[in-house]
């Protein structure tokens, strides 16, 4: 990469470390610094750039505007580069120019010359425009292998499916990113830095790069935090250009931009970023964060009843120890998902919120100025049977023109204790069936239109037990991978249940596994919670020899499903319903599709 600047009459200055220029004899020489953002931060910070400096190349961390346009500052800097590429591709694949008074993140921009660059998918095809996917590298530049390590080669080398030369290769990065319309790359960050909290898939790169866009952010790492309960929470680690942060005011500013899942439960303030000997970020010595709730001095005990029983609902439901007054929902580990469940609980303890309240009055003592005692009627407890209309999202479903309606399961394949009982395991999976009716929904075909009714009690429970134990335990991972597909299929919408559970017993010395799979029309990402927390309560309640006690049943599947028929049918709901019939929706161009003759199949969850 050095070879340019020789060939012209240039001069190479190296440096142990960029920090070191303002000592080095040459540093008056310097026209151009190649480095990473952190450590050109800390150049600026201490005014050890030299005035000499016309261009600054920036690469190996991602970029913020800020750190552009303080280096803009400085008159004697024209030119500031945000270079990306891994060493695999001799240095550097992309550049961008980000130019003086530039608003918002800077992209890495478009491919050097004899360099292609791809977003793909997982399947290896590109993505449309906008769209995140994996980032590969093709072109002269690209290394044949590494050295002695044929594996990693293969992983990571794989054939070039878009170039006509024989033997091309692509050089799969594990970068995420996306193509913008000008057709510019923006930068994602590591792939590895892609991480699934509470259902939702988040790009921590997405939310740096947000972080990046407010004014006050200096610095910036989000990563994901496990405490001792095993709660994950996103938490944002911040160097602010002036002291501290206001969290309050940045927690506005990120709820105008991302979505709520995306947003850091916890915000910590630092002087300076950790960084490793080459000048970038280190994460791995990041510090723990303080969880507000933690400091016993700090500590304000719940006053009232209604402040009692919301806390005690915020410590099960978050997994807290305690809960001050003062605490706020989202800083100690709360989310719109769990906000949910608060409400929930709630109302089962007699209090009436809602879950914009929790967002409006985040603390403990606000919320509870605002709950109020409910007297609604006990929902109904015994079995609920009969007819039931189906809701919007049902009808969603049964439009799609999907291969197989009755497989679209979720799924859990928990690791259990070997002694687990099968009978009593047998004996609580009907008492769930019992307790819950929208597991014992049917679905079937009457004169061409699908519809559902709550049935009985089965005869039998849909449980059964596979012994293992004689299948090798190099093999188990491939055996219980073919049990769990063949049970996944098992499912009949008309016929059976929408549940099913199997008890996988492995060798003497191994846990079981217990597979239980549900149909989608009868659970989502919510609803597993419940059924497993209610699954081993009624479990352990029965072993040791007591009377099956759950939490009171809230409102029946069967009247929701009647409460939207009805506001379905309504004149609130038909108020908007003009705007939408009298769209354009004939002028809109269809997506293109790769198998034109199978666009009219629903292909979700075939896989």
């Amino acid at each position: 990469m050095n070879q340019p600047y020789l060939a012209v009459g240039g001069k190479i200055i190296l440096a142990q470390n960029v920090l070191d220029l303002p000592s080095l004899s040459a540093a008056k020489e310097v026209t151009l610094i190649n480095t990473v953002p952190t450590a050109i931060a800390q150049l600026l910070e201490i005014e050890a750039i030299p005035e000499t400096v016309q261009t600054v190349n920036l690469a190996g961390e991602a970029l913020s505007n800020q750190l552009v346009q303080k280096l803009y500052q400085q008159e004697n800097i024209k030119n500031v580069y945000n270079l990306y590429g891994p060493s695999e591709d001799t240095t550097y694949s992309t550049f961008s120019l980000v130019p003086k008074g530039h608003h918002g993140q800077p992209s890495i921009g478009r491919p050097i010359a004899n360099t292609q660059v791809y977003i793909l998918d997982s399947f290896k095809q590109p993505v449309p425009l906008g769209t995140i996917g994996d980032l590969y590298i093709g072109g002269k530049g690209l290394a044949r292998c590494y050295l002695n390590q044929p594996e990693l080669t293969a992983e990571k080398f794989i054939s070039n499916p878009f170039s006509n030369e024989p033997n091309a290769k692509l050089y799969k990065t594990g970068d995420l990113a996306r193509y913008l319309p000008d057709g510019n790359i923006d930068f994602l960050g590591r792939g590895d830095n892609q991480v699934k909290l509470r259902g939702f898939r988040i790009e921590l790169g997405e939310i740096e790069a947000t972080l990046g866009t407010y004014p006050q952010v200096k610095q910036k790492v989000v990563k994901v935090w496990e405490d001792s309960y095993r709660n994950k929470r996103l938490v944002a680690y911040l160097v602010g250009e002036n002291g501290p942060i206001n969290t309050e005011d940045l927690r506005r500013f990120l709820g105008q931009k991302l979505p709520e899942y995306m947003i850091p439960a916890l915000f910590v303030s630092l002087e300076t970023l950790p960084l490793t000997p080459n000048g970038k970020i280190d994460r791995s010595s990041l510090p723990l964060p303080e969880i507000p709730w933690t400091s016993e001095q700090d500590f304000v005990p719940p006053h009232t009843q209604k402040e009692k029983i919301l806390a005690s609902i915020w410590q099960d439901v978050l997994r807290i120890k305690q809960v001050s007054r003062y605490d706020r929902f989202f800083e100690v580990g709360g989310d719109s998902i769990l906000s949910i469940q608060v409400v929930a609980r709630a109302r089962q303890a007699g209090l009436k919120i809602t879950p914009k309240q929790i967002f409006e009055y985040p603390t403990l003592a606000e919320l509870a100025t605002v709950a109020d005692y409910s007297t609604a009627e006990l929902a109904k407890q015994g079995l609920v049977t009969g007819i039931v209309p189906l809701t919007p999202i049902q009808l969603w479903f049964f439009e799609q023109n999907r291969a197989e309606m009755h497989h679209f399961n979720q799924s859990v394949l928990l690791e259990v204790p070997r002694h687990l009982k099968a009978d009593l395991l047998a004996q609580s999976l009907r008492k769930l069936i019992e307790h819950h009716d929208a597991l014992r929904l049917r679905f079937t075909v009457e004169e061409g239109q699908w519809q559902q009714v709550n049935e009985g009690m089965p005869e039998e429970v849909p449980f059964e037990v596979i012994d293992l134990s004689s299948i090798p335990q190099s093999q188990q991972g491939e055996t219980l991978l073919a049990m769990a597909t063949t049970q996944q299929a098992s499912l009949n919408l008309s016929t059976g249940l929408l549940i099913k559970a199997v008890l996988l017993e492995l060798a003497p010395y191994q846990p079981s596994r217990l597979l239980i799979i549900i149909h989608h029309l009868g659970v989502d990402g919510v609803s597993w919670r419940i059924l497993l927390e209610d699954l081993l309560m009624t479990y352990q309640q029965l072993e040791r020899g007591e009377n099956v006690e759950l939490p009171p049943k809230t409102i029946a599947f069967q009247d929701w499903a009647l409460l939207l028929r009805d506001y379905g049918q309504g004149e609130k709901a038909k108020e908007p319903l003009d705007y939408w019939l009298t769209q354009p929706w004939l002028e809109a161009r269809n997506l293109p599709v790769d198998d034109e003759a199978g666009k009219q199949y629903n292909t979700v969850a075939t896989q």
